[in-house]
């Protein structure tokens, strides 16, 4: 897990260190997911799904990605998958995802 550090981000003038905990990459390979897949697991020991792309998350594409998360699953039957993107995602999708509970959330 990688550690950032830095002084006084905030500018609030108290120069007080501060920890920032990065999300820790993962290799798709272990999963059985194409290279291309990006994984992370965040400090809290979620494994996020990152989905970096300007295009909607549609239901077509909302399929694909619990196919990916059944063969997270598979290999992790206890972890929690969480899906990050920076794409807007239509309802239908957001809903299948709850019913499969999966969280969405945004990428910063």
């Amino acid at each position: 897990m990688a550690l950032l550090t830095s002084i006084d981000p905030d500018h609030s003038g108290n120069g007080k260190e501060t920890m920032a905990i990065e999300n820790t990459p993962l290799s798709p390979a272990d999963y059985g997911l194409p290279p291309r897949t990006r994984l992370e697991r965040d400090p809290a020991g979620r494994i996020c799904l990152i989905i970096d792309r300007k295009s909607r998350v549609i239901m077509k594409d909302a399929r694909v990605i619990l196919e990916k998360i059944e063969k997270i699953r598979a290999v992790e039957p206890d972890a929690e998958v969480m899906l990050m993107t920076r794409a807007p995602v239509c309802s239908k999708s957001l809903s299948c995802l709850a019913d499969h509970l999966v969280p969405v959330a945004p990428l910063t």
